[in-house]
């Protein structure tokens, strides 16, 4: 038996997703999870799949359980945070709409502070922004923004530039320099050559 076998089907799932294909990563990611059932990166790309499908709320159930078991990476945390800001987005009237924000804000605060990833740090300065917390939002904006600043000047690949670009757009924005964020996104979008939606 090749161990690799699940690393695998799960690097199939996610070019799936890469290509906007959710449905057939789910099947993949589905088919692969009976053989490997407790395999982490497969039921990720499960979940990633299911939210891109519009699933949501089965989106957030599967990242749930991956986070009750003790999975508290920032793709674990980052998409169940983003399950519960689509939720929150969906039906901003809704009764329980800024718990909904709350619990995105919380989850996306704590990928960050337990990776500093710069998705997750961006993320919970929007949604802190969001819910009336603009110093705290701008606060973790600065902080994304210099990294991002410190991993552009290294990054090589194409895509990643991309995403370093628009996040440093976004920290900008947040902290209120519009002229700075216009020239980051146009920056960023002049790479992408028709790539990234």
């Amino acid at each position: 038996m090749n161990d690799n076998a699940p690393d695998r089907a799960a690097q199939a799932a996610r070019r799936e997703i890469e290509r906007g294909q959710p449905l057939l990563a789910f099947d993949r990611a589905q088919t692969a999870l009976a053989r490997w059932p407790g395999h982490v990166g497969l039921r990720q790309i499960r979940g990633l799949a299911l939210s891109r499908s519009g699933a949501v709320e089965a989106a957030v159930a599967a990242f749930q359980e991956l986070a009750d078991e003790g999975r508290h990476d920032e793709e674990t945390l980052g998409n169940l945070a983003a399950g519960f800001k689509t939720l929150w987005l969906m039906d901003g009237e809704a009764p329980d709409a800024d718990s909904l924000r709350c619990r995105a804000a919380e989850l996306y605060r704590l990928a960050y502070g337990r990776t500093r990833g710069v998705w997750s740090g961006i993320n919970a300065a929007t949604l802190e922004l969001a819910g009336g917390r603009g110093d705290i939002a701008s606060e973790l904006a600065c902080e994304v923004e210099a990294a991002c600043l410190q991993r552009l000047s290294d990054e090589r690949d194409e895509g990643e530039r991309y995403w370093l670009l628009a996040t440093l757009g976004e920290a900008a924005l947040l902290q209120g320099r519009v002229d700075d964020a216009a020239m980051k996104y146009r920056e960023a979008t002049s790479r992408t050559a028709g790539r990234f939606a």
